[in-house]
């Protein structure tokens, strides 16, 4: 059956490329209309009909819930605000960094620059009119938080709520539920609001004022990049780095033939833009801050033990739409492997491109190319703390929920040999090799790590 889809206006409008819904039909990739993004909402226990549109292209990208509740007033509870033009700006800035899990901001084909402006824009309409009624909360004359609500005849849906990031753990998200039940009383039967499953803040929130699960649904999307907006991905490259190893301490900074450990990093990708070193907040690495602002090189401090969501943070501090990880124990990695997997994950819009899984490449020539979609999506996904120390093992122990692009080599060629740093022995060989070429590549470093092990071996 030919594919009808219906063409959303507003969507291509902010997006500067056409985006529809799919109303009907199946078939081919040359059976698609002319878009970049198609989306179809299927209910999540319709598996078959899930797996005809996967088996057609389309991307799993979210669960969405819906919860519903009567519409009830609350006496003496959260007397309705009603936003004026003074709370337009803070609004606005709220719902600059408030979502993260809708659809848009999901897909890893969605720059986020994009998917932050669609947010933007759908709050700024709202706030002119679009929306039937919006509540706020204030501390003083700033606006704290605010909710949109639209009413269609006897029924009220919660469009988007949001509360700024300094005020978020003191329930306002739960006022602004309560100002809408008791404006709506007697206006209308039942309110509604959606989320995502893996957005707990949201789920907890609905479910804890009196809400109770309508229906779940799976988004997908249909993406054909060379019908997509001007804009490319953005990605930087982040240098993850600290002080503290149980086997080599203080290795971020030792020296390897004269030059830091962490220098021999830098330098090897100085041609990525943006460059940043990604280390903890703690006191202990502000080493690695003093030295990555003497070479130039962009910082960004979090926490420790959660790596995933220093990652995540860094990401979305630097407006990325993915992030190459690096390890600031690997001194030799090659630029040019990570060029050639950047240009991969810009083709082919995975959830990750890696060398990793599986492995074929030497530990020291790890390269992970996240989507920022994806890292924030996992931080709903899992709170296992192992899961969060180490970024990606969550996805390489679920691939079946994830789009993963390997990149795989001969892994004979590079059988036993290893150019990471983790052990005094490491550290040998890495000045060995460093005292022996200029030339830092995959194939000659491999060459000399192979004559340095035989070296030991005799």
């Amino acid at each position: 059956m030919a594919m009808q889809v219906e063409h959303l206006e507003f969507e291509t409008g902010v997006l500067g490329a056409p985006v529809a819904r799919l109303i009907s039909g199946n078939g081919g990739n040359s059976s698609k209309p002319n878009a970049w993004l198609i989306s179809c909402r299927v209910p999540s226990e319709d598996a078959n009909r899930i797996q005809r549109h996967k088996a057609d292209g389309f991307r799993e990208i979210e669960s969405l819930v819906t919860f519903r509740r009567p519409i009830t007033a609350i006496p003496g509870r959260a007397t309705p605000q009603l936003a004026i033009e003074a709370d337009f700006e803070a609004c606005l800035e709220i719902g600059k960094t408030s979502f993260q899990f809708d659809r848009f901001h999901s897909d890893p084909g969605v720059p986020n620059a994009l998917a932050d402006k669609l947010k933007q824009t759908w709050v700024e309409n709202s706030l002119k009119g679009r929306a039937d009624a919006v509540f706020v909360t204030r501390d003083g004359d700033r606006a704290t938080g605010f909710n949109l609500c639209r009413i269609d005849g006897r029924e009220v849906t919660i469009d988007l709520i949001a509360v700024a990031n300094d005020m978020k753990g003191r329930g306002l998200g739960k006022q602004l539920i309560e100002q809408a039940l008791n404006h709506y009383a007697g206006k209308a039967d039942y309110i509604r609001a959606g989320t995502q499953t893996n957005n707990a803040v949201s789920n907890r929130l609905y479910l804890g004022t009196g809400f109770s699960e309508f229906s779940q649904q799976k988004t997908l999307h249909w993406i054909n990049p060379a019908n997509g907006p001007a804009t490319g991905l953005t990605i930087g490259t982040a240098i993850f780095s600290r002080m503290d190893s149980n086997r080599l301490p203080g290795k971020a900074l030792t020296d390897i033939a004269g030059r830091p450990m962490l220098g021999r990093v830098i330098d090897q990708l100085r041609k990525c833009d943006p460059l940043i070193i990604a280390t903890s907040s703690r006191a202990l690495d502000a080493p690695i801050v003093n030295f990555a602002k003497n070479e130039g090189v962009a910082i960004f401090r979090g926490s420790d033990t959660d790596v995933l969501g220093r990652a995540a943070d860094c990401a979305r501090h630097f407006g990325l739409d993915a992030l190459v990880r690096i390890s600031g124990d690997s001194p030799f990695i090659d630029a040019a492997l990570i060029e050639q997997m950047v240009e991969e994950h810009r083709s082919i819009v995975p959830d990750i491109t890696t060398n990793v899984f599986p492995r074929t490449l030497p530990p020291g020539m790890s390269v992970e190319v996240i989507s920022t979609s994806v890292l924030h999506r996992l931080l709903g996904m899992t709170n296992d703390l192992d899961d969060h120390e180490h970024v990606t093992k969550y996805i390489y122990g679920n691939p079946e929920k994830f789009h993963i692009h390997p990149v795989t080599f001969n892994k004979e060629s590079y059988d036993k040999i290893h150019l990471a740093v983790d052990t005094q022995h490491d550290l040998d060989r890495a000045i060995w090799i460093a005292e022996n070429t200029t030339e830092v590549s995959l194939g000659r470093v491999t060459e000399l790590a192979r004559k340095w092990d035989k070296r030991q071996d005799t």
